[in-house]
């Protein structure tokens, strides 16, 4: 299973990109992926290809404003202009049920012209070719409008000799079948998406233009990666059985909650005897959602070996765009100290992006050589009009002859009500309450858990020796979780309390200071980046306001808050989550 943090960058085209651009300025070979293809050429005589003014290069009307397709159409210009002493004319290929045709034709990348389709069928994402098809026409195409480019300049080389700053070219007449097929070979040996081989999948989409260009950007997209061409599908007509569905709200059973920022997407894995839905869902921004979802989730995937990318079947990831969050970057990290062996405590400053500070305090704990408790204000059974601060907690677990390290605030609870906390709580076995809510817990066998409260009834109950419940997973698998980011909730920064897991089962206890010129607070988004900074792949958000709470013990043995909760005063709360050294 890979583990993905949140990020918004398509490295990998940028730099295809740049390369295509430099090679065509220098007239050198075209920068490929390391691995070599094949390529070859044969010529039959059925005649000529004669360039001339009536020529027109034609262009996919879809394609033309694109940057590597504007390269290659004024390649084109300059190089006809150097051979004719005039540049043939450019034309798009009309979008028409009986699409027109000039006499003669050079056709650059995806046309709708039968003899570009053809073409296309042929090619994965890094390959390219020409072929002089008939006296008529001629086909040049690539996988992708970045290897067109390529395609175009090994034409007007091969055929013409000419060489962008280098040879003006000569006018020749070319054979009929006179062809140049270029082959990538793929070094990735195999991708499987959930668990299957990504090739026993299709893309399927709305059946509408926006459906249509996101399904092929995604289709183009793989078959990049791993040079297998899934076959596009509409809603109407796919009858297959594993299927990446994207933008289908009403067929993937609206799983899109409203109020979601329209560039945002929801990933949904629907997995069943008879195969795998892979969901991406949107609101209204199909193309954003499938560049997004490549950049988080197929650009990490090696150019070698195997590649595996999973998604839990009870989970939805929420991939909110960076321009979503606050751009909080770490600028320093202060007053580390050791409370005991495995115990770990750290200040760390950030800065969001317009300089404004933001504090976080984090308390790292090894379950091998630390216990975590689940603390109630008498340390007893009553849950109603009960609270004490975390200091507080802290002081009547030592009472109980507890070597006590440090301690956060925990649950949400009924502030203006009895105090009664929202979620599960559970002392040493013992449930004292339930609620409909994602909780933390430590089970019997001392293992940290996250998880839903359907996770509880059906997997945990009986299974947990303390449990406390929060409001939002914020993180699972290393993702982003569906957590209603655009919700007010969600959105708005606060001081904020949250636990998390590390890959390697270690617990990070969270609090980030919030409401001051000090700290500017952290948005929902925003923790779940902290936390990811601090190598956690599953996160609950807990009580957070004035009632966001971090306390350590001094040196001196006292219990000291660290934070500066919002209120001015700590708060007291209906529980704690204390940590402790493991008795012997």
């Amino acid at each position: 299973m890979i583990k993905r943090k949140f990020k918004r960058t398509a490295l990998s085209l940028v730099c295809l990109l740049l390369a295509v651009f430099t090679a065509i300025g220098c007239g050198k070979s075209g920068n490929l992926p390391e691995k070599p293809g094949t390529s070859g050429s044969e010529t039959e005589q059925e005649g000529s290809f004669t360039l001339s003014d009536s020529v027109y290069a034609v262009v996919s009307a879809e394609s033309n404003a694109s940057k590597p397709i504007t390269s290659a159409l004024n390649l084109i210009r300059e190089a006809t202009k150097s051979i004719l002493g005039s540049s043939v004319p450019i034309s798009d290929d009309w979008y028409r049920d009986t699409p027109e045709r000039h006499k003669t034709e050079i056709l650059i990348g995806s046309t709708n012209r039968p003899e570009s389709i053809a073409a296309d069928a042929e090619l994965t994402y890094y390959d390219y070719l020409y072929r002089v098809v008939s006296p008529e026409t001629v086909v040049i195409c690539g996988g992708s409008d970045e290897t067109t480019v390529l395609a175009v300049r090994k034409f007007l080389s091969d055929c013409y000799g000419y060489e962008s700053g280098l040879h003006p070219g000569t006018l020749r007449d070319i054979p009929v079948g006179t062809s140049y097929v270029y082959r990538h070979s793929y070094g990735l040996e195999q991708f499987t998406l959930c668990g299957k081989d990504i090739a026993e999948y299709a893309v399927v989409s709305p059946d509408s233009q926006q459906g249509r260009t996101a399904a092929k950007l995604l289709q183009k997209n793989i078959e990049r990666i791993c040079g297998k061409t899934l076959p596009l599908a509409t809603v109407a007509d796919f009858s297959g059985k594993n299927a990446i569905l994207i933008g289908c709200s009403d067929a993937s059973g609206a799983h899109l909650a409203t109020g979601y920022n329209e560039n945002n997407y929801i990933i949904r894995l629907n997995q069943t005897s008879d195969g795998n839905t892979l969901i991406i869902d949107t609101v209204n921004a199909l193309k954003p959602a499938i560049e997004a979802f490549t950049a988080q989730f197929l650009d990490i995937a090696p150019k070698t070996g195997q590649f595996e990318l999973n998604f839990a079947t009870d989970s939805r990831v929420c991939c909110i765009r960076t321009d979503e969050m606050n751009g909080l970057v770490q600028a320093a990290v202060s007053n580390s100290r050791t409370l005991a062996q495995g115990v770990e405590y750290r200040e760390i400053l950030y800065r969001d992006i317009n300089g404004a500070p933001i504090k976080a305090y984090a308390v790292e704990v090894d379950l091998k050589l630390a216990d975590i408790l689940n603390v109630t204000p008498d340390f007893g059974d009553q849950i109603t009009n009960v609270t004490a601060t975390t200091t507080e907690a802290m002081q009547t677990a030592a009472q109980k002859g507890y070597r006590v390290l440090a301690g956060i605030n925990a649950d949400f609870f009924r502030i203006n009500a009895d105090q009664s906390p929202y979620g599960l709580c559970i002392k040493n076995g013992e449930v004292l309450h339930e609620g409909n809510r994602p909780w933390f817990g430590i089970t019997d066998s001392g293992k940290p858990v996250i998880g839903t409260y359907t996770q509880y009834t059906s997997a945990y109950s009986g299974k947990l020796n303390e449990a406390v419940g929060g409001s939002h997973i914020i993180l699972q698998n290393g993702y982003f979780n569906d957590i209603g980011y655009q919700t007010e909730f969600g959105y708005t920064r606060h001081p904020r309390t949250a636990i998390g897991i590390t890959e390697s089962g270690k617990l990070i206890l969270l609090v980030v200071d919030g409401r001051s010129t000090a700290s500017n607070g952290a948005s929902l988004g925003d923790l779940a980046q902290i936390l990811l900074d601090l190598k956690v792949t599953d996160a609950l958000n807990l009580d957070g306001g004035g009632s966001s709470t971090m306390a350590t013990v001094a040196e001196s043995g006292k219990y000291i808050i660290n934070n500066t909760p919002s209120d001015g005063t700590p708060r007291q709360v209906f529980n704690s989550l204390v940590v402790v050294a493991k008795q012997s």
